[in-house]
């Protein structure tokens, strides 16, 4: 199955952020060791700004080091900005999401954001507890 990991579920895990970190880490296992994880090269620089906030740099370089390692990531080009722009989303970053998601032929895209999980997709956005059922 191939599962596209928004922000969040990664900083949930990586942060350790009480109550979420539990259905975080277990998502990033399943990435690692049964299903395909992907995420957005966009996120890669999202989460590192994040992570700078709670740690030194080079403890953040080697988390997104690890996330290269974990998850394939999907490149973002001239023609994915102006879909996902183009799409009725109010949030780019989750239209980018979704315009990548779609672009890997992905299965899920896995997110609590409240919003992006009332979008309407051909690519099912799921909350963590939701895709742990299905898994």
């Amino acid at each position: 199955m191939k599962i596209v990991v928004e922000n969040n579920i990664v900083l949930d895990a990586l942060l350790g952020r009480y109550p979420y970190n539990e259905p975080a880490e277990k998502i990033l296992i399943a990435c690692a060791e049964t299903h395909r994880g992907y995420l957005t090269a966009n996120s890669l620089t999202d989460i590192f700004y994040i992570l700078r906030k709670f740690m030194d740099v080079q403890s953040a370089k080697a988390a997104i080091i690890r996330l290269i390692g974990l998850f394939q990531i999907i490149s973002i080009n001239e023609e994915d900005c102006i879909n996902a722009i183009e799409l009725p989303i109010d949030d780019f970053e989750d239209a980018l999401v979704l315009t990548c998601s779609k672009k890997a032929e992905a299965d899920y895209i896995v997110t609590r954001d409240v919003n992006f999980l009332s979008v309407k997709s051909n690519v099912p956005v799921v909350p963590p507890d939701e895709l742990m059922n299905i898994l």
